[in-house]
């Protein structure tokens, strides 16, 4: 260890010092300690641009509801690399009171500089406050706090310890009602710091318990590419209110899957407002079917197309009523299949809702009795022998498929007092594939026409899922698929089309280049590589959590080139054939008289990646972005 790091590891452990003995003074707003002021980076860490001096969380549960005070504070090091930091964006549900909300930066001077404007933005029943600091300079100080208030007593969200920045201590604090009684589930805690102390405190007009949970020295959770669900890594702690007993009373809140599920059942039975249209649509839907398979991939087929879908919230339906689904028809992505879920009822079938949480969001627990494990809700069908899994909000998934992030192992069924944790069987195999073949026709004077055909299958749909939108221009669809592509172009022909049959969806691009190829004395270079074989989003060097593509892939790209008379094929870049863990490579070119055809090939070997494996997937991604730059040298004849 070095002078520098040893003094820097003995004036963070003086700090976590002051701030055990003396957090209590530290922790009053606006109120900075010598200490707090002569912070530096951590040692872990030395490039860390901001830490979080605390993270202060107080919840108190009385008669009236649940009452979260949080309270922040962060030094700054490097004011050039804290946009995540001086922007702050603070979600509530629509259903939660917010208020007490200040920020103010803290100059080295003393100088306090309140924020300006705060802005809400609305998402469905979701809210949310997002604001930015003002007067940042290197060694100042940022803090915030704010309240919210709700009366659901049965669903509360987890305490996140970490952060997406070092925090030097996170603590949470719960005070109850005399009377209430709580669970916790921990989670990556370790078991030393699971048992909370104990303060008695006046609160509420009487005598009663405040439980608080420290941790300190917490590295930092970093945003990294498909990443998967970060949660199922992140120091956390889930805390659920069991009952109530007060003089002559008793109360017990559901802590049982299948309290649970009996009370959201009554949420979704008020969905259905018209049960008569509902299963005379069923009736016409299902008319002529052969089987049960084509009855149910008929109404799925109906509810995923002719309604657009808007929205994605779990319980984000309160307003789609089944009659404004079909009045309007649009509605969120949970409306949709809980229509889905009714029609397929009415047809006979044992169809329910599923809350999941996709693979993204939250690995789902069932020994934790928590509704915030979920984010999405989709239909579950049991045909005894198989079952389907649906989700009709993308327009892109043929049935019986599901968009990659449904691809889960278990839910929540919900069917009123049966309502349970399910196990789910794999999925139905599905390729996922992307074809493109592109022509073309270079000009002497370096300009190009060029007609693209792409062909997605499986699972690549999802990546062009909003191409299929009415509302949608050429233009928007030339834009996207050539968003790496750094040379002028003019849009001609941009058009896509979706095959259910075939789970497929086709893509037809043609545009004009005007300065295609680039002169160099007698030769032309070609950059013939208008669209990545595979985004590579992989830039640090190392890697904190697994990677999950959530399914595997093969990537074809064939590019023929052709020359004007004038002009001989030169230099070649080099072919490629690399057979890694991570995947297969190749790159060849083919030339044919005055064309040239450049064909690579991609196939990711499988869809999840331990950390230990991220340096072959790393350098198996950077060599495919670097290779794409590669020119083809052509020479142009007197």
């Amino acid at each position: 260890m070095s002078a520098i790091s040893f003094f820097r590891s003995v004036l963070l452990l003086t700090s976590l010092l002051f701030f055990t003995f003396g957090y209590l003074s530290a922790q009053e707003w606006g109120k900075v300690e010598g200490w707090e002021w002569a912070l530096e980076p951590p040692p872990e860490i030395p490039d860390e641009p901001a830490l979080i001096i605390f993270d202060r969380g107080d919840m108190k549960v009385d008669l009236e509801g649940i009452t979260l005070m949080r309270h922040v504070r962060i030094k700054v090091f490097d004011k050039d690399n804290i946009d995540d930091v001086a922007n702050i964006d603070i979600s509530y549900h629509g259903d939660q009171k917010f208020s007490k909300f200040k920020a103010h930066t803290i100059l080295p001077n003393g100088d306090k500089n309140k924020i300006k404007d705060e802005f809400e933005k609305k998402a469905g029943n979701l809210k949310t406050v997002a604001f930015t600091f003002p007067s940042i300079i290197n060694g100042c100080i940022l803090e915030y706090q704010y309240q919210i208030f709700h009366e659901n007593f049965g669903f509360l969200e987890p305490w996140y310890f970490q952060n997406d920045i070092y925090t030097l201590k996170s603590i949470f604090s719960v005070t109850l009602y005399p009377g209430f009684e709580y669970a916790t589930w921990p989670i990556n805690i370790p078991a030393h710091q699971q048992q909370s102390s104990r303060l008695h405190v006046h609160e509420f007009g009487r005598l009663t318990t405040r439980y608080t949970w420290e941790l300190d020295s917490l590295i930092p959770v970093k945003a990294e590419p498909f990443a998967g669900a970060v949660s199922n890594y992140t120091a956390a702690l889930h805390f659920q209110i069991r009952s109530f007993k007060g003089t002559g009373i008793r109360f017990d809140f559901p802590t049982k899957w299948k309290e649970i599920g009996i009370e959201l059942n009554k949420i979704i039975d008020e969905f259905i407002d018209d049960e008569d249209e509902l299963e005379e649509l069923s009736g016409k839907l299902t008319a002529g079917a052969l089987n049960e398979d084509e009855k149910i991939a008929h109404i799925y087929d109906y509810v995923r197309d002719s309604i657009l879908t808007r929205g994605s919230g779990m319980l984000d339906f309160s307003e789609d009523k089944f009659s404004n689904l079909m009045d309007n028809r649009y509605g969120s992505a949970t409306a949709k299949n809980l229509l889905l879920t009714a029609l397929l009822q009415k047809a006979g079938f044992k169809a329910h809702p599923l809350l999941i949480g996709t693979r993204g969001f939250c690995k789902f627990n069932p020994a934790h009795v928590q509704l915030n494990q979920f984010n999405h809700l989709v239909c579950y069908v049991n045909l005894k022998i198989r079952e389907y899994l649906l989700d009709a909000g993308n327009r892109a998934v043929a049935f019986p498929y599901v968009p990659a992030s449904d691809r889960i192992r278990s839910g929540l069924l919900i069917d009123a007092e049966a309502s349970r944790p399910i196990s789910l069987l794999p999925p139905p195999k599905r390729k996922s594939s992307t074809q493109l073949k592109a022509n073309i026709n270079l000009r002497e004077d370096g300009s190009a026409a060029c007609s693209t055909f792409i062909c997605v299958q499986g699972y690549e749909n999802a990546r062009y899922d909003d191409y299929l939108l009415d509302t949608i221009s050429q233009q928007q669809i030339a834009t996207d698929i050539l968003d790496e592509f750094e040379l002028n172009y003019d849009v001609e022909e941009a058009v896509s089309r979706y095959f259910p049959e075939g789970d497929s969806l086709s893509i037809k691009l043609v545009i004009e280049i005007p300065e295609f190829a680039s002169a160099l004395g007698d030769h032309m270079l070609i950059s013939p590589f208008l669209i990545p074989l595979v985004n590579n989003p992989f830039k640090s060097e190392e890697r904190q959590y697994p990677i999950d593509f959530q399914y595997e892939f093969t990537r074809y790209h064939e590019i023929t080139i052709n020359l004007p008379e004038n002009m001989i094929v030169g230099d070649l870049p080099d072919k490629i054939n690399r057979n890694t863990d991570c995947g297969k490579y190749t790159r060849s070119f083919l030339t044919t008289g005055n064309s040239i055809a450049a064909i690579l090939y991609f196939k990711l070997n499988k869809e999840t990646f331990l950390p230990s494996e991220y340096p072959g997937v790393k350098e198996m991604f950077d060599e495919i972005t670097e290779t794409s730059k590669d020119e083809i040298a052509v020479i142009v004849q007197e």
